[in-house]
């Protein structure tokens, strides 16, 4: 199959259902351009329908629901660095891992497991089936063990799996857990959040948000591809940080401006930057030592 053209079928699957879509004469000239792209076009959109269906059901809001009360300040922060206990294996030497900015790594481990990670992450491996990722993004292929249920910890977060695939990404304001296949349980001491394949629940304040996502696009940073359905650009930023290399940051007049697509990172450094500026529709400009996204 045409990777290129499978990118651009995927693309076209999340303009054209949007409500606000608009750009029908170029989207017709693609499906002309070659029968590859029809027959590309109507599967995805079929495999995307069939998505569509299965999670039909509402998925709410979740109100955290804290297990200790509210305490004076120097308690709470004591309990805040117990709230996900490090739970040491015999024997077990933790081991931490580090990739650069730019660089992807994959970490295999003894049962099987598998973990991709991303540009400028920091992973701990505390035990076998054990993980904690203090920065930066990570997926995680998981061989399943009702026994042994495999753990990723995050800052106050803990992540359980139920024999699955998912993405978790950590940085200062964002934390989400995305997943593929299988399903998770998130925090299963407090909230018991079940997120299942083509979910994502994210942090967001003292909320966490469960939303649907196309199962196309997790991971496949992995490939040098970014997918996105109005994400804002101060996301794409992040993204784009870790894969290329560089320090990038939305500026303001465009952080909040949503972008619907996909970006295929060719190498590294300011021509990729600028490659992808352009398919996002921005400029871009260097301020000190980042590099901000601003308007043409």
């Amino acid at each position: 199959m045409n990777r290129e053209a499978e990118d651009q079928a995927i693309a076209w699957v999340m303009l054209t259902r949007d409500p606000s879509f608009a750009d029908w004469d170029g989207f017709t000239a693609w499906l002309e351009a070659s029968p590859e792209h029809a027959r590309l076009y109507d599967a995805l959109s079929l495999a995307d329908a069939q998505i569509a269906e299965q999670l039909a059901r509402p998925i709410p809001t979740v109100r955290r629901r804290w297990r200790w009360p509210v305490v004076g300040g120097a308690v709470a922060a004591a309990l805040a660095l117990v709230a996900v206990p490090t739970v040491m294996q015999p024997g077990f030497t933790p081991q931490t891992i580090a990739s650069a900015p730019g660089q992807k790594l994959t970490v295999k481990l003894a049962d099987g497991s598998r973990i991709d990670m991303n540009g400028g992450t920091r992973l701990v491996l505390d035990g076998p089936r054990r993980a904690r990722l203090e920065q930066g993004e990570a997926l995680f292929a998981v061989v399943h063990d009702e026994a042994r249920p495999f753990e990723v910890a995050s800052g106050d977060a803990l992540i359980r799996d139920v024999g699955t695939t998912f993405n978790v990404v950590r940085e200062p304001m964002r934390f989400t857990v995305t997943v593929s296949e299988g399903e998770i349980v998130f925090n299963p001491e407090r909230e018991q959040v079940h997120v299942t394949a083509g979910q994502q629940i994210e942090e967001t304040g003292d909320q966490l948000l469960v939303t649907r996502v196309e199962v196309a696009q997790v991971g496949a940073w992995r490939q040098g591809r970014l997918i996105y359905r109005g994400a804002k650009l101060a996301r794409v930023a992040d993204d784009l940080s870790r894969g290329l290399g560089l320090p990038v940051a939305a500026d303001a007049s465009v952080s909040a401006r949503p972008f619907s697509g996909i970006i295929q990172l060719e190498g590294k450094g300011e021509d990729a930057l600028r490659s992808a500026a352009m398919i996002l529709g921005v400029g871009v400009r260097r301020s000190g030592d980042r590099w901000l996204l601003v308007a043409p």
